[in-house]
């Protein structure tokens, strides 16, 4: 083995470290989005659980890299393919919080359109209690205007 494969060796050792590290930021940020999804009752039990297997993977194999290496060509080469593979992973993962961040701006709309209407209705229930207090057909109106909002089919 020659000076620069040493290097190539010592480089590609680097870059695993470096990738390790935003792998863990990435595995912190999806963690952070998995509970704001969990408050919105929309989780993907299954897409969750394939990260975390995932990720379990990407540790054991960055534990395995750490353990000490043979300097071969064969090792640059594996060193080479891992970069590439936690490079795609870490994409995968950046991929996923941005789903999970429009998920959550999805929810908080939706919760705020709610909110409002929900607000409203009770605002246009009051008045009309006070202008006809016999009407029940006001009633089974607000109902019919809340599943409404709400995107329920009477």
């Amino acid at each position: 083995m020659n000076i620069d494969d040493i290097i190539e060796n010592a480089q590609l050792k680097g870059r695993i470290i470096a990738l390790d590290a935003q792998v863990e930021t990435l595995t912190a940020e999806v963690r952070c989005l998995e509970a704001v999804i969990r408050s919105h009752e929309r989780v993907d039990c299954l897409l969750v659980k394939s990260l975390k297997e995932q990720l379990l993977e990407v540790d054991a194999e960055v534990a395995r890299l750490n353990s000490p290496i043979a300097n071969s060509e064969q090792e640059n080469a594996r060193l080479k393919a891992e970069v590439e593979r936690l490079e795609k992973l870490e994409e995968y993962l950046q991929n996923t919080l941005n789903q999970y961040a429009l998920d959550d701006m999805r929810l908080q709309a939706k919760v705020e359109r709610l909110t409002k209407a929900g607000g409203d209705l009770v605002t246009w229930v009051l008045i009309m209690r006070h202008n006809n207090p016999n009407d029940i057909e006001d009633i089974r109106l607000v109902i019919l205007n809340w599943n409404a909002a709400k995107g329920v089919r009477s």
